[in-house]
């Protein structure tokens, strides 16, 4: 029986051409897998050499010897010494008086025909409280009498007495000078 050959005879001896999109992906595929592959290996090393420099961190610290126990009677009283912090703080902060506040509620109560000419805080007479005198103008004894009831409400206030206050004629209008005096009490007091 005699061979034939089925494949038809332009087939045999030509090979196909490679074309240049196919080209491109082949190359473009080789490039992105030696991107990813030293990306890999410089990472790898990365990881080692940190590895490495925990390693020998983790033997200097295993060379360190362990602290000395305290000694019996060296023990911290910390919830001892939080009591004495905080009595020692409430003592300190008893006798400030907020004069931000003071001086604002002083302005909010300050009616409109009174102004004042001085604001002094006298140095305190004992722990508690602080003395104070307002001298000023109104333009009558009412002015006066409005300004000494609205000192009354001012919680910071006590014991506000009017000291003195005299009409006088200073120009076309007449004007009444007063003078007032009180205690200062300092935040939280009740006295």
């Amino acid at each position: 029986m005699r061979a034939v050959n089925l494949l038809p005879k332009e087939g045999l001896g030509r090979r196909k051409r490679l074309t240049p999109p196919v080209v491109t992906s082949f190359v473009a595929a080789m490039l992105v897998l030696t991107v990813v592959v030293s990306g890999y290996l410089l990472e790898s090393s990365k990881v080692t050499q940190s590895q490495s420099q925990v390693d020998a961190a983790r033997a200097e610290l295993a060379l360190v010897p362990p602290p000395p126990p305290p000694a019996p009677g060296a023990q911290f009283d910390l919830p001892g010494e939080e009591a004495a912090r905080v009595t020692a703080l409430h003592s300190a902060v008893a006798g400030r008086i907020a004069w931000d506040r003071v001086l604002r509620e002083l302005a909010l109560v300050l009616p409109n025909d009174v102004w004042l000419d001085d604001l002094q805080a006298l140095a305190p007479t004992d722990a508690a409280t602080q003395s104070f005198k307002i001298t000023g103008t109104a333009y009558s004894h009412d002015g006066v009498a409005r300004l000494m009831s609205r000192l009354q409400v001012v919680p910071e206030l006590a014991n506000v007495q009017l000291t003195n206050s005299r009409a006088v004629v200073p120009g076309k209008r007449a004007a009444v000078h007063f003078e007032i005096t009180g205690v200062i009490r300092p935040a939280g007091s009740t006295a």
